[in-house]
């Protein structure tokens, strides 16, 4: 079982260690260390994107951990042994904040995740009630419906040509066909009420 030791620093809360690692934790550090040091050294020069980096980097940190219950100060030292020790110290260094970056990366990859999963935008709703609406509408008419709701929502080309795109990519919000053989009739503009109309 690893041992681990308390780096003998002004900074009680740097767990380190110096026991042997598994093969597995060996080659999961070893898979991050070089990307993780060309990411700390200049963010836009580094060969692997943020994106794949950020969780190699803590599936790297969290094997360490499981086997040396070793802090993430610790684990940062392991990678580069420049950081310093102390809290101050490392807070302000570049390296230091890198490797905190990457970790709120993932964090906040996976909360965004499950507000996406979760909560509907009322764009995103609009464009899946719309992909639902060009289903049941005849591909001869969509051009006659776009047209309609731009009429009507006051938006320009660019506008509804960005919401053209998020419906053809959106689920629509109920698995429904017309019936076969079905005619549709055509689109017809609905009048306004009149507002200046007596009673």
């Amino acid at each position: 079982m690893a041992t681990t030791t308390i780096t003998p620093t002004t900074s009680p809360d740097i767990i380190e260690t110096s026991a042997p690692l598994s093969k597995k934790a060996k080659t999961a550090i070893a898979n991050i260390k070089k990307p993780f040091t060309a990411f700390a050294q200049a963010h836009a020069s580094f060969t692997m994107s943020r994106a794949e980096l950020a969780p190699k980097f803590m599936h790297a940190y969290t094997t360490w951990q499981g086997e040396t219950h070793g802090t993430f100060i610790g684990f940062v030292r392991l990678l580069n042994p420049k950081v310093p020790a102390d809290r101050e110290g490392y807070r302000n260094h570049a390296v230091y904040q890198a490797a905190d970056y990457l970790r709120r990366l993932t964090q906040e990859t996976s909360e965004e995740r499950t507000e996406r999963e979760t909560k509907l935008t009322p764009y995103e709703a609009m464009a899946r009630a719309l992909a639902l609406v060009m289903r049941l509408v005849p591909e001869t008419q969509h051009t006659r419906l776009w047209g309609l709701l731009q009429e009507e929502l006051h938006w320009s080309d660019e506008q509804i040509t960005t919401l053209q795109s998020r419906v053809s990519s959106a689920a629509p919000l109920a698995n429904v066909r017309p019936p076969r053989g079905m005619p549709i009739p055509p689109l017809k503009v609905s009048s306004h009420p009149d507002t200046h109309a007596t009673h």
